[in-house]
């Protein structure tokens, strides 16, 4: 299993959907490469909205 997902943040969020089905861990943590942190705040903001979270 490839542990690194790429994509829109709709195929990240079906990749870590995917993953905790298969694996049944419950909980998966998030290790970006953002050097940028309003970058990171973004990519973070995209992928609550797909998962229906507050943002």
């Amino acid at each position: 299993m490839n542990k690194f997902v790429i994509g829109n943040p709709a195929q990240v969020a079906e990749k870590l959907t995917d993953w905790d089905n298969k694996t049944g861990v419950g909980e998966i943590i998030l290790v970006d490469g953002y050097h940028d942190m309003e970058a990171r705040k973004k990519g973070y903001s995209l992928l609550a909205k797909v998962f229906g979270l507050k943002v």
